[in-house]
């Protein structure tokens, strides 16, 4: 049995696929485990000092900048939203994390 019908592939040409409900409900399960491992990793981080690469203006309105840890990769982990307004882009801010947010960190400078 495939998975999936990628173009090109001598899958995509087989009869034996399995049902998209079996591949929905698949999803869903690793996503649910993903999003598990994700929190306890998240949760480790709370309270601790974390130096943060402050990228520039958060895409989220309620926090002034946002960053990335060292292990974060821009464009497909989570970020750190910043909520200390005076920090600078492109500089490096020692930062305690005081919150998670699903894949994301909320951080506040340490002065």
């Amino acid at each position: 049995m495939t998975a999936s019908r990628e173009e090109g592939t001598p899958a995509a040409e087989r009869s034996d696929q399995i049902p998209d409900e079996v591949k929905a409900a698949r999803v869903q399960l690793v996503e649910a485990t993903q999003e598990r491992i994700s929190w306890d990793a998240q949760r480790k981080l709370l309270g601790s000092v974390q130096t943060i690469l402050v990228d520039g203006p958060a895409q989220d309105p309620a926090y002034p900048w946002e960053g990335r840890l060292p292990s974060q990769a821009p464009e497909i982990d989570g970020v750190v939203y910043l909520t200390t307004p005076s920090l600078v882009p492109g500089r490096f801010a020692s930062v305690r994390i005081v919150e998670a947010d699903g894949h994301d960190l909320i951080g506040e400078a340490i002065r």
